[in-house]
């Protein structure tokens, strides 16, 4: 579910002696920033703009 879903969704819900709850809010944004932290984090951490070549020189001198 999105976070848009989350927040329509009641927090809890009780069905036939059965009982449902959600995490709030709150933790779910946390828990969302954390996620999108942590995949920045690892995607600048390989996917640095390094390039390995040689260096030859130009011509005779």
């Amino acid at each position: 579910m999105s976070l848009e879903e989350n927040a329509a969704a009641p927090v809890r819900v009780a069905v036939d002696g059965n009982v449902v709850e959600q995490h709030s809010l709150r933790e779910q944004i946390e828990y969302d920033q954390y996620v999108a932290k942590k995949a920045a984090a690892a995607s600048t951490a390989t996917g640095l703009p390094i390039r390995i070549g040689r260096i030859r020189p130009g011509g005779t001198v």
